[in-house]
């Protein structure tokens, strides 16, 4: 079969095997941050632990009105280094008792001729090596059997005074790059840490001033107590971030801390207790005080599970906290009287002011009866007119008449209720009907049904997965797109699913036309590159009412010189690989960047700002996209002095059965036995693969196959990894080895398999 070759060819600045190497490199990662929060105007120690740490060198966290300093990077000792401590522990003490034998007047045990001329002393220096080595050895005896958690960074936080209160994202600085993101939070009032206890069997209680934020984390085993005071007829609220504050455990199931709260009187007696909170994994706990007195809480994991990343923060007070918002939602452009349920809120209603909000999912953190701040709660805002639910709309001969196009706000108020919708539509009319409830908080679990003027059932749906929700392990929002069959009357139906409901039970409901359009996520938030040498990025499409086209990838907000490679995602593809690059004078400094997207959308020029986020698993399997605040590019030193330019046009096309060259140019060099070039190809498309790579008249040519019987029509991107392999002369009569010296990856090459071979 004759082989097709696509010249696409590459110059480098310096000879390509005299540059330097880079290796891909797995990034640094931190598993948890504890305490997971600092008080206004205080200073606090928290400790990072990850893996891939050592050298940190600097702290990053969103907001202002923090000083963080990295004091101390510790790392697990081998058995080796804890064998030499036990060695020199023994010799201090065994030091230690011989001199107090000699301040006692007891003969020494060894000959004379042994003992030192002068008398030995006993210094403060050495009770500090011994407490040192036993600290040392104590953890290296209780040390964790996870080595993503084994590293530890020890860093002091100091809050201003005038520092906002909320959540924030930190990350620390490493020579391998940025870390992923956790979450720190910043408080109004009163922060406690707790004091360790081991076991389930320990009464040690700790003892705290209410409102509080207790700090704790969970071994195994564990029940952590907390002792306070509190009056008759407090409204006491128990608020739990857990889950929150690590959403996922890739090696556990379930796959995070369930944290579980019991509240008991000061004899012990169970009063209330809460291990979710509706949907919620975190539990929030509701309980008011019959009586002046003690209360102890409790907390634990469910299956008494626990480690270093089981870290937890629960509110404790009188404190604010919103249930749910009415309107669950606004109109862009239209100041919203909302109307806000929950716990301790004094007033309970809040103007909200959207002309300068974008169009999407906001967080509003209302604020309580005594100016503490609540907790965030979801507000979309959306273009489309809004009414409001009016009851009775139970059943289709009292349907509230709707319009299409439009957003509807309702709630299912109390179990059972039933809420039926009437619009008018043509033959052959698109529609969408798209309910949001647990995607802002609702405990609705809808059920979404669309009927003929007849009541005859024409679709229908339960649960609709929305991968934009991360955070959200049981998608429960309905999402119906139907094709109405003749001109006339219809009827929507809403319901939940287990004939629950209440004044919570809120939703909002998109009854419209098809509105193409789509959102982005860029996997990961922290880009790492080494020099110039490219790194990979994921790109996920999010697509909305049947969008299917093109969408191009450009980097904003970067400094001149950043490329960015195979950066169209392919019309109906979700996901897709491209390779993006610094330049030679990049700063080495962390940057915030931005990606965007655009597509012709009904002839118009969408552009959407991709979301941060970051892939993580959850319970061994299940993945999750997770939002982060911003996306950040690390530049970390020189690689190549020049990167590939690709010279011919992309993409590369492919057809089942055939062979397809990629050249790739080198430089001259003066090695008479340059090094063997290696392409591999990273996570290749089903059905292509390398044949060979061999050099042949100045070029790197690298031969790929495509099998007819694995390879389907598709359009993308290959990501190609470059090495470079050697003979090392033997030493001391011993043979001669290969030596293996990875560069890294190249430019992302786009590519088509077609359905027939080119002609």
């Amino acid at each position: 079969m004759r082989a097709r070759k696509a010249q696409l060819l590459i110059g480098f600045a310096a000879t390509l095997f005299g540059a330097i190497a880079w290796a891909q490199q797995a990034p640094p990662q931190i598993g948890y941050v504890y305490p997971a929060g600092a008080q206004v105007d205080d200073t606090v120690l928290i400790t990072l632990g990850g893996q891939r740490l050592e050298g940190v060198s600097g702290v990053q966290i969103s907001g202002s009105g923090l000083k963080l300093d990295v004091l101390e990077y510790e790392k697990p000792l081998t058995q080796t280094q804890a064998g030499i401590l036990r060695d020199e522990l023994k010799m201090l003490l065994e030091r230690r008792a011989a001199i107090e034998a000699a301040r006692k007047g007891i003969p020494p045990a060894t000959a004379p001729s042994t003992q030192p001329t002068t008398r030995p002393i006993w210094t403060p220096g050495d009770d500090a090596r011994v407490a040192y080595i036993r600290s040392k050895l104590t953890a290296f005896q209780n040390r964790t059997q996870t080595p993503a958690l084994a590293e530890t960074v020890t860093v002091r936080v100091a809050v201003a005074i005038d520092a906002i209160a909320g959540e924030r994202e930190i990350r620390l600085v490493t020579p391998n790059g940025l870390t992923n993101p956790m979450k720190f939070h910043i408080r109004q009032y009163n922060e406690v840490i707790e004091k360790e206890q081991k076991g389930a069997d320990t009464k040690e209680e700790n003892s705290i001033t209410l409102p509080a934020t207790i700090n704790g984390r969970i071994m195994p085993g564990d029940i952590d107590r907390f002792r306070f005071k509190a009056t008759a007829g407090q409204q006491l609220i128990c608020i739990v971030q857990a889950r929150a504050l690590k959403p996922y455990i890739a090696d556990a199931v379930p796959g995070w801390f369930q944290a579980v709260v019991t509240l008991r009187d000061s004899k012990g007696a169970e009063l209330s207790y809460a291990d979710d909170f509706r949907s919620n994994p975190d539990p929030v706990l509701r309980y008011v005080v019959p009586r002046d007195g003690e209360y102890v809480l409790e907390v634990k994991d469910a299956l008494y599970r626990g480690r270093e990343d089981f870290v937890y923060r629960i509110g404790v007070g009188d404190l604010p906290y919103v249930t749910s918002v009415y309107p669950p939602g606004v109109r862009k452009g239209q100041n919203t009287t909302l109307a806000l349920s929950g716990f301790n809120l004094g007033a309970g209603r809040l103007v909200f002011d959207p002309r300068d909000k974008a169009v999407g999912v906001h967080s509003l953190t209302p604020t309580g009866a005594r100016g503490l701040m609540a907790n965030r709660v979801a507000l979309p805002v959306d273009d489309l007119p809004e009414s409001q639910e009016v009851e009775p709309n139970h059943e289709r001969s009292i349907a509230q008449a709707v319009t299409l196009n439009r957003v509807i706000n309702g709630r299912i108020d109390k179990p059972g209720d039933v809420d039926i919708y009437r619009f008018e539509g043509r033959a052959g009319q698109a529609v969408v009907l798209d309910l949001t409830a647990r995607r802002i908080g609702s405990p609705l679990d809808s059920i979404v049904k669309l009927l003929d003027a007849n009541g005859k059932q024409i679709a229908f749906n339960d649960d609709h997965a929305d991968k934009s929700d991360g955070l959200n392990t049981h998608h429960a929002d309905s999402y119906v797109s139907a094709t109405l069959p003749a001109t006339g009357s219809y009827f929507i139906s809403v319901a939940d699913v287990q004939n629950a409901g209440s004044a919570d039970h809120t939703y909002r409901l998109r009854l419209s036309e098809p509105q193409p359009d789509f959102e982005l996520r860029v996997v990961p938030s922290a880009i790492n590159l080494r020099g110039s040498v490219p790194g990979v990025v994921t790109v996920h499409a999010l697509r909305r009412d049947g969008f299917n086209g093109p969408i191009d990838i450009a980097l904003r907000d970067a400094p001149e010189g950043f490329t960015l490679s195979g950066n169209r995602i392919p019309a109906g593809q979700d996901v897709i690989r491209m390779t993006v690059a610094a330049p030679q004078k990049a700063p080495f400094e962390p940057l915030t960047v931005r990606f965007e997207g655009k597509s012709q959308i009904n002839d118009k020029t969408c552009s959407r700002i991709a979301v941060p986020a970051d892939d993580l698993m959850q319970a061994f399997i299940y993945r999750h996209l997770v939002p982060a605040e911003s996306q950040q590019i690390c530049v970390l030193g020189r690689g190549w002095q020049r990167l590939p330019t690709l010279a011919t046009r992309m993409p590369v096309r492919m057809a089942p059965g055939e062979n397809i060259t990629l050249a790739f140019s080198v430089p001259p060099t003066r090695d008479p036995s340059p090094p063997e070039p290696i392409f591999e190809l990273v996570e290749p498309p089903d059905g292509v693969s390398i044949v060979k790579t061999v050099m042949e008249n100045g070029f790197i040519n690298t031969i790929l196959a495509v099998d007819p019987a694995k390879a389907k029509p598709n359009a993308g991107n290959l990501i190609l990894s470059f090495a470079t392999q050697k003979q090392v002369p033997g030493v001391d009569g011993k043979p001669a080895t290969m030596r293996k010296t990875s560069v890294g990856i190249v430019h992302a090459v786009s590519y088509e398999i077609t359905r027939s071979k080119q002609p």
